[in-house]
């Protein structure tokens, strides 16, 4: 009798254990915050007079993430993406629907490109080194 009330009293603590965990692990996998950018002001020069706000923006590329995973942009503003690659191997920051792509980086360096979204949406951005997709590096562009 008594051992079937110690195994209730075991077994009672192994379940409120497992449940403090998942409850806890639940608790700190926050969704990503949206990086709204704020455009910063160019010098207006008689070859870019219509585009004078650039939306300036760093992603870091790791294993296998980007951060951040999720941006907004402007339609019609022009954009420039630093991307650093703060990994252990190559990778690359890809919008395909924009025809968007940088060079494939080695770690530790950095690489820009500078597009103007033309039309409103929402677009995955991936590195398109063979599996790194896969593996969870992509993100989010909201054009607005």
């Amino acid at each position: 009798m008594m051992n079937k009330v110690v195994l209730g009293v075991i077994a009672l603590v192994i379940v409120l254990g497992g449940g403090y965990f998942v409850v806890k692990s639940m608790k700190n996998s926050a969704p990503p915050t949206p990086v709204v950018v704020q455009p910063t002001t160019q010098p207006a020069s008689s070859a870019s007079a219509k585009n004078s706000a650039m939306q300036e923006i760093t992603v870091e590329g790791n294993e296998y993430a980007f951060i951040p995973s999720v941006l907004t942009v402007k339609k019609g503003e022009e954009v420039k993406v630093t991307f650093k690659n703060t990994g252990k191997f190559p990778h690359n920051f890809t919008i395909a629907d924009l025809n968007v792509k940088s060079n494939t980086i080695e770690p530790g360096e950095q690489d820009s490109v500078t597009f103007t979204p033309d039309k409103v949406g929402t677009f995955a951005y991936i590195c398109t080194v063979p599996g790194h997709a896969d593996k969870g590096m992509k993100g989010i562009l909201t054009v607005q």
